[in-house]
């Protein structure tokens, strides 16, 4: 009767342990999967900020670019400007 006794005991004892292990593996997934997700939630948020940085970067180069394109245009306008005033100048002379 004792050694009975001692065999189901065992078998709780069995039972236990599984479960524990059992709520180990499931911790150890979740907090995986967790760690995963937040990877991915970083990774998406950091490429997002690059491309806005990128975009911004193009716009203000594309400004400057064009700011020197104008600059030059005015450039080259007030050469001929200046060019029609010297012959209107040497015109009435």
């Amino acid at each position: 009767m004792r050694g009975d006794l001692d065999m189901v005991e065992d078998i709780r004892v069995k039972k236990n342990n599984r479960w524990l292990g059992n709520k180990f593996l499931v911790g150890l997934i979740a907090f995986l999967i967790f760690v995963i997700f937040c990877g991915l939630f970083f990774n998406a948020t950091y490429m997002m900020s690059t491309k806005t940085v990128n975009s911004i970067d193009k716009k203000m180069d594309q400004l400057n670019k064009n700011d020197k394109d104008s600059t030059r245009k005015t450039y080259y306008i007030e050469q001929k400007l200046r060019r029609d005033l010297e012959n209107m100048t040497k015109n009435q002379k």
